[in-house]
Formats: structure tokens, C-alpha cells, sequence
């Protein structure tokens, strides 16, 4: 079963335990002695919980002001050894070099290749009614590009270090089908529909895990059949029976 089971994706399980954590401490009875923030009815909401649910959306919101400083400070310290402001070495580093990537021919190029794939492209009219419009959004786009590059770059060369923690929570593994031993140092749980594309994809990823860390690595798999999947529900049903000792699986 697990071999069938490797080829489902590997759902984020971080994401999957937060949903499963939110569920719980939605439906455990209070037994925290944290502040009543809100009642409905008997049933107290407490302070304990909300801060359970913010867990994921503070870190998010810790790393993405994070991110904008060191980015911040890298610019700074970028355009200090230019001698020019940041804005001037902005513009010197992603306008000006866009601007000289995508001229004209360029932007006439791209119009021929999209005119009829691109639904703006279509009613637009001629590439002379547009020319300004699409530069400007062709020289909008490269200029993103370049920002990006650039931070790269710098952070690379900085070498930045984040010891933001991301929330992490335990996933009980319970009497889910696993391979590899018990006392590996590292679990992973796979989350997986049978009927998902996107968990055929992740077949390789895991097969190149369990192929680098062996028996250091323990696979896990649960299902989670999604509701927009006909079969997912009548295929998890049949492979853990299929699963079961001394059962045989008629499929018709």
C-alpha cells in the first residue's frame, strides 16, 4: 500500500496540522485558566486559543517585516558604496537597465508572439496603439525582475541568517501505514489524495528522500481525500483494506 501511497503528494504538513490543531482547540472544552475573550452561549473562548490560531499568521507576519529590513539595510548599504541614494540606485539598478533590455523591438516581438494568446493582446488593436502601454508594462515587469535579482545578490553576498522559528506542532502518526523504522531520528507524514495530480508529482521527491536518508528518514502516509474528488473517499476505503492482513481486495 505504501508503494501506491508514494506516488500522493506531499501536502504541507505544517499547513495540515494547523487545520487539525485549529479543529481541536475549536471543539476541546475550556480547560485553560487564560482570559474568557468571547462566550457563545456556555462555550468560552479564551485568549490561549486565539493566540493558538494567530501562531501561523504572527510568523508570516514576523517574517515578511523581517524580510523588508534586511532588504531594507542591504539597499542602504548598497547605495552608500555607490555614493548615490537609494532611490537613485534603484533606478540605476532595475528602471534603467529594464529600460535598456525592452525597447521597442523587443516589445514588438512579444506582441507578435502573444497577439493571439493573450485576451488584452487581442482586442487591443494594432501594436502601434499599445507600443507606449505595453513598454511601460514589459519595462514594469523586467524592472520587478531586476529588484529581485538584486536582493539575491546582495543577500547572498551578506550572507543573511534568519532565526525566526516557523510554529511547529506534533502530528500523531497513530496506526497510519509507514516504512522505515520506528525509532528513526526524522518522521515525515504524507497527507495524500489518491485521485490529486499534484501527488503523483511529489513521487520523486519522496523516493529521492527516502533514497538519500534511508533508514535515518520514517514515511508516514495518511489520507486526506479531498470532497471535489469523486473517488478519492472509495480508494482510501479499499487501499487500507487492501492494507489489512488476510484480506482480499475484489475491484470490479
Amino acid at each position: 500500500m505504501l508503494a501506491r501511497a508514494g506516488s500522493q503528494l506531499l501536502i504541507a504538513v505544517s499547513i495540515i496540522a494547523s487545520s487539525q490543531a485549529i479543529a481541536a482547540v475549536q471543539s476541546a472544552p475550556s480547560t485553560d485558566s487564560s482570559e474568557v475573550l468571547a462566550k457563545v452561549g456556555s462555550h468560552e473562548i479564551t485568549e490561549r486559543q486565539v493566540d493558538s490560531r494567530l501562531k501561523l499568521q504572527l510568523y508570516n507576519a514576523r517574517k515578511a517585516v523581517i524580510d523588508e529590513m534586511v532588504d531594507d539595510y542591504l539597499l542602504q548599504q548598497a547605495a552608500a558604496k555607490q555614493k548615490l541614494s537609494v532611490a537613485d540606485y534603484l533606478k540605476r539598478e532595475t528602471e534603467d537597465k529594464a529600460a535598456s533590455e525592452i525597447n521597442e523591438a523587443a516589445a514588438r516581438n512579444f506582441y507578435d508572439q502573444n497577439k493571439d494568446k493573450l485576451p488584452a493582446l487581442k482586442t487591443a488593436g494594432s501594436f502601434d496603439k499599445i507600443k507606449e502601454r505595453l513598454l511601460a508594462a514589459l519595462r514594469a515587469q523586467k524592472a520587478n525582475q531586476k529588484r529581485a535579482e538584486l536582493l539575491t545578490d546582495l543577500r547572498k553576498q551578506a550572507n543573511v541568517e534568519s532565526f525566526l522559528e516557523p510554529p511547529r506542532m506534533a502530528v500523531a502518526a497513530g496506526d497510519h501505514p509507514s516504512l522505515g523504522p520506528a525509532n528513526a531520528p526524522v518522521t515525515l507524514v504524507e497527507f495524500g489524495d489518491f485521485q490529486c495530480p499534484f501527488c503523483r508529482a511529489a513521487e520523486s521527491t519522496i523516493k529521492a528522500v527516502r533514497l538519500k536518508y534511508g533508514d535515518r528518514v520514517r514515511l508516514v502516509y495518511a489520507d486526506f481525500p479531498l470532497s471535489f474528488h469523486n473517488h478519492s473517499m472509495d480508494t482510501a476505503n479499499a487501499a487500507r483494506c487492501a492494507g489489512d492482513p488476510g484480506q482480499v481486495l475484489a475491484v470490479s
